[in-house]
């Protein structure tokens, strides 16, 4: 990310020395695995730690069952803590935690953060800057990288893969760029833009490589975990359509159009739906408008599936916005749009990123009803950069 002029720069490094250093802080100085405010450290890892476990010890079918869970939590923690963290996503995930589990919970949780910073680091590369420095130091200050390595959440593994396919695709490897989008299989909603970007540039290599990388992956499910596979369509079929609005689950993390609109209709799931569903109409009109010229690079197109991810999936949380930070990077890499342009998007995404839970939050206090300003920014963004057509205009800097 780039903020416009030195002194916002230097802002942003000033309110990541504050925000990093006070969850540090916070952690160290607490008592074991719980930070000194008594909740445990890595807050999401927790639940993908405790899924690992239960895999690598055989324990499949208890993959979904919520109270076991969180009582082997606990256990594993080795503390009693606050709040509920349950395992939503699929037993692919399990599986990219199982080798955590022969570690201590505090130890498992800081190679994973380690391990973030390293992707992070890698998905840059892959973006295009050998040696990333700059930009790596910028991309912390930006929140959800923040909201990604303290809650112990996989975000970064998304940025990095999706880095991944974005590289082979610009170099003409789509069939292996379709194989290593398959990777997100363990959090499907992630590929919706880019499948929606190759539909319409009928990208059929990618698309096939796609479908062979998604059929391995559930057959691998099928057949490796059934009771896992079949607990988790169960509870997909049961609860996943109305998620948002268990009291358990934080609606202030939420940024997916359904989750604003959810928020600004007090929490009225009819409204939000209509209102979400034809807002995504609308972006998915735009999108596809932006790309039918024969102009459009695919640094564009890459970013458009990154943003349209954003109207598209009803599920998307505050760490997710990780994953803007490949168009923020594109855009000004690729000269896409004008430094002015770019400028102005960075801004309104970073803060509106930074100010955002605590709005929500504070909002949700006072009012039966609230505005999530990131959700608010990203829609924004996407819908002017459609409008103008992918944008126009060079960068003259680079991030």
């Amino acid at each position: 990310m780039r903020l416009p002029g030195t002194t916002l720069i230097k802002l942003a490094y000033l309110a990541a020395v504050v925000l990093w250093g006070g969850w540090f802080f916070n952690t160290v100085a607490g008592d074991g695995a719980l930070d000194r405010a008594g909740q445990i450290v890595g807050t999401d890892f927790a639940m993908f730690y405790s899924a690992g476990y239960s895999l690598s010890e055989g324990m499949q079918d208890r993959l979904y069952d919520f109270s076991f869970q969180h009582e082997l939590q606990q256990n594993l923690v080795g503390a009693k803590f606050g709040g509920t963290y349950n395992f939503y996503t699929t037993p692919l995930a399990a599986v990219i935690f199982a080798p955590f589990a022969g570690f201590s919970y505090l130890t498992a949780f800081v190679l994973w953060s380690l391990l973030g910073l390293v992707l992070l680091w890698n998905g840059m590369r892959f973006l295009g800057y050998p040696l990333p420095f700059a930009q790596t130091l910028i991309s912390l200050t930006f929140y959800p990288v923040f909201a990604a390595v303290s809650f112990g959440q996989n975000s970064l593994l998304s940025f990095f893969v999706l880095c991944g396919v974005y590289l082979l695709w610009k170099r003409g490897r789509s069939l292996e760029a379709g194989l290593t989008a398959g990777l997100l299989a363990y959090k499907p909603q992630l590929l919706l833009g880019l499948l929606v970007v190759w539909l319409v540039d009928r990208a059929w290599r990618e698309l096939l490589g796609l479908s062979c990388a998604l059929t391995l992956a559930v057959a691998m499910c099928a057949i490796l975990m059934p009771d896992a596979s079949a607990a988790y369509i169960k509870l997909a079929q049961a609860r996943f359509g109305e998620l948002t609005t268990e009291s358990s689950f934080p609606i202030s993390k939420q940024v997916s159009l359904y989750g604003f609109f959810y928020l600004l209709a007090a929490k009225n799931v009819a409204i939000a739906k209509i209102l979400s569903a034809a807002a995504s109409v609308v972006g998915l009109l735009l999108c596809v408008r932006s790309m039918i010229r024969e102009d459009v690079s695919r640094a564009a197109k890459f970013s458009s599936a990154v943003l349209l991810t954003f109207l598209l999936s009803p599920h998307m949380m505050i760490y997710e916005m990780t994953l803007l930070l490949i168009p923020a990077v594109l855009l000004w890499r690729e000269a896409v749009c004008s430094a002015i342009v770019l400028r102005r998007y960075n801004i309104i995404i970073w803060v509106s990123a930074f100010i955002s839970v605590g709005a929500v939050s504070a909002q949700l206090s006072a009012f039966n009803f609230a505005l999530q300003p990131a959700a608010l920014a990203a829609a924004c963004v996407s819908f002017h950069f459609w409008f103008r057509a992918g944008c126009s205009g060079s960068s003259a800097d680079a991030m």
